[in-house]
C-alpha cells in the first residue's frame, strides 16, 4: 500500500504550524520519519517548552490507535510539556 503525506498547504502555515509523519513500514519512495516515536524524536522535532504564562503559545496534537497516543503523551509530559500544549484525538 503507497503512503501519501496529506496534500496540506504547508507554506501558507509554515510560520504557524508543522506536521510529523512517521511510519512503520516505509515505501522506498518515503521520506519521513520511521518507526515509533522516541523522546529522540521528540526533542528532534519539538521546541522546548514554553514558560510558565506562555502555554498558549504551543498545542501540539497527536493522533494514532489510542495506546499510540497514550504513549506519546506519557512521553511529552515526561518532557515538560503540560496537558494544556496537549491535544489528543482519541478513538
Amino acid at each position: 500500500m503507497a503512503i501519501k503525506k496529506p496534500q496540506i498547504p504547508e507554506q501558507y502555515f509554515r510560520c504557524r504550524f508543522q506536521v510529523f509523519y512517521t511510519v512503520s513500514q516505509p515505501t522506498p519512495e518515503w521520506d519521513g520519519y520511521e518507526g515509533r516515536v522516541s523522546m529522540e524524536m521528540l526533542l528532534e522535532i519539538l521546541p522546548s517548552p514554553p514558560s510558565t504564562g506562555h502555554e498558549r503559545e504551543l498545542l501540539i496534537c497527536v493522533c494514532g490507535p489510542d495506546p499510540f497516543t497514550h504513549h506519546v503523551i506519557r512521553m511529552l509530559k515526561d518532557l515538560s510539556y503540560t496537558e494544556n500544549m496537549i491535544h489528543a484525538f482519541l478513538g
